[in-house]
């Protein structure tokens, strides 16, 4: 594979993607450990904690996110291009990875029974806002903006135009 012909944002989103599969597996919630020292002797118990894939939101987001990622990818070495209706692979791709980096802030504001938030939370946020930043660069490397609500006309609801409106009323 010819990773040349990735753009800098296809780049910057398999990186940011990569990281927040690697942070993933990082503490998101947990407690530290307690420990106490008497007379030169440490006594406590360790702290325990809980990666990112101990949550449901957080392994919908990663997949989410990774499967944007991979959209990109295979769009720019010329493996497939995906498109749904008028909606392109680099729109679609960013529509994942935003829905993944949600599910994460979602998971993030609910927190976990009160459990305090660690450090790999914080660092999986920054990797999947990365990854997201990767997508929409690459719909702007590529001169493509968000979808708009008339590239959802076509899907479901019969499609074609709209019903043309009423008569005026007689006067």
């Amino acid at each position: 594979m010819d990773f040349s012909k990735l753009s800098n944002g296809d780049k910057t989103a398999l990186g940011g993607g990569l990281a927040f599969l690697i942070t993933s597996f990082f503490p998101w919630f947990g407690w530290g450990g307690v420990t106490e020292t008497i007379s030169g002797v440490t006594y406590g118990a360790p702290g325990w904690s809980w990666n990112g894939w101990h949550y449901a939101l957080v392994w919908l987001g990663l997949i989410l996110a990774l499967a944007g990622v991979a959209i990109l990818i295979l769009k720019s070495l010329g493996i497939t291009d995906i498109k749904i209706g008028t909606i392109k692979a680099e729109q679609l791709a960013a529509m994942l990875v935003a829905l993944g980096a949600l599910f994460v802030v979602i998971q993030i504001l609910i927190g976990y029974h009160g459990v305090p938030r660690k450090w790999g939370l914080w660092v999986g946020l920054v990797a999947v806002a990365l990854t997201l930043v990767g997508a929409l660069m690459a719909m702007r490397e590529k001169g493509i903006g968000m979808p708009s609500a008339d590239d959802f006309r076509s899907f479901g609801g019969g499609g074609g135009a709209a019903p043309p409106p009423p008569p005026p009323p007689p006067a």
